[in-house]
């Protein structure tokens, strides 16, 4: 299997413990996270060779994080040391009808400051077969965008394999500007992770088969949107998370993925879940996807194979997710039983 080279933000997750609310919490629990750094990390679990690239300060809290990179297996030697300070978010978890929420403070942070030319990705992906790269890292500055630009650019030159993940925060940017930096990204791009509700606001792709019921969207609507998206901007495959809350704690969660050339669509099994984190699912689901897509599986297979890494992530605190091979490929099996 190729290496596979990821950029973004890496930041200092702080959350209350348990269920507490801030406003109620005499402590913050630290953790780690990002979406880029959280795809790397399960990819690292499942024994894929893989290296992050952001930029950190060179203080101890840069190094704390590093560290907690180190630990799962990802190669952080491409992490540029620079800047004054590590962006931060505050996580609070959900419970029941209460919905969880998410705190920025991450501007001028040491990778949205980062000059782009710090990073050599002529060097950086020589030798690799895949390059993943997230909307959020566009949001967060010009400076970043440009980094994933030019780490796009030099990826197809190669002929290195892209996915993107759309991952829109209202709260980092708006909706107009997304659709509008996105979009001139989307020709880099091979594999596309999105949700349905994604592809309108950003792309002005939708289908008259939908209907009313986001909840219910045929078949027929989905197989629509990926032969436009494919028609405009050469997208072969889409990963679509297909998810219903219940509650906060309470999800049904899945994914489908369209094959534009082939015309072919697949689902994974759909797992019903009582959440302990839902913050990391989909960046372990892309994990998965990745890793499976590399070993060369059938479309069905890697479907599966995402869905059970995103499934099993929603079991385990921080973004960060702890899932070996085998763990996956217990949960694809139904295995519930204690392995003693």
């Amino acid at each position: 299997m190729s290496r596979i080279i990821s950029y973004g933000e890496y930041m200092l997750r702080l959350s209350p413990p348990g269920a507490l609310r801030f406003t109620q919490t005499p402590a913050l629990d630290m953790l780690w996270g990002g979406a880029e750094a959280n795809t790397c990390a399960a990819l690292a679990q499942l024994g894929a060779d893989v290296g992050f690239v952001t930029a950190m300060p060179d203080n101890d809290i840069g190094q704390a994080g590093i560290n907690e990179l180190r630990r799962v297996g990802v190669d952080t030697s491409a992490i540029v040391r620079t800047g004054d300070r590590v962006g931060i978010y505050y996580c609070e978890n959900g419970a029941s009808i209460r919905a969880g929420q998410v705190i920025y403070d991450r501007k001028n942070s040491a990778v949205a400051e980062a000059d782009p030319s710090e990073y050599s990705w002529s060097s950086l992906l020589c030798g690799c077969g895949w390059l993943h790269l997230t909307g959020i890292t566009l949001a967060i500055s010009e400076k970043a965008r440009e980094s994933c630009r030019r780490a796009a650019q030099e990826a197809k030159r190669r002929g290195v394999y892209v996915s993107f993940d759309i991952n829109y925060r209202s709260k980092l940017w708006d909706i107009s500007e997304a659709s509008k930096v996105i979009k001139g990204f989307m020709p880099a791009v091979d594999l596309l992770f999105c949700g349905y509700g994604d592809l309108a606001p950003i792309f002005g792709v939708s289908s008259d088969l939908a209907g009313d019921d986001p909840d219910n969207i045929p078949d027929g609507a989905y197989l629509d949107v990926s032969r436009q998206m494919y028609e405009r901007f050469g997208t072969t495959r889409i990963v679509f998370s297909m998810r219903r809350t219940i509650q906060a704690d309470e999800t049904e969660y899945g994914l489908r993925l369209t094959d534009a050339a082939s015309g072919g669509m697949y689902d994974s099994r759909r797992y019903h879940i009582d959440a302990v984190d839902r913050v990391g699912a989909g960046d372990a689901a892309d994990a998965g996807v990745i890793f499976s897509s590399m070993r060369g599986d059938e479309p069905q297979r890697i479907v599966e194979f995402g869905a059970a890494c995103g499934a099993i992530k929603h079991t385990v605190r921080g973004d960060l997710t702890a899932a070996s091979l085998a763990d996956v490929e217990n949960v694809m099996r139904g295995g519930l039983r204690v392995r003693r």
